[in-house]
């Protein structure tokens, strides 16, 4: 099971796909998407948009 480096919580499918496009691609540890968010500065809806956005275009194996 993976979980989040910084607080612990399993990260699923998504958290995993969109860590590893914005981070590293071969990354191994994640970071869960409020986390994510946190190390970005942003807010978690526009880690959810991004997450939308490469599964709705298909532009990313990571996402299908």
């Amino acid at each position: 099971m993976k979980v989040c480096l910084s607080c612990g919580k399993e990260i699923l499918g998504d958290e995993s796909a969109i860590y590893r496009k914005l981070v590293n691609k071969l990354a191994e540890k994640f970071l869960c998407i409020p986390c994510l968010a946190i190390h970005f500065n942003c807010k978690e809806a526009y880690i959810h948009d991004l997450i939308k956005h490469y599964r709705e275009s298909g532009i990313c194996a990571l996402f299908k």
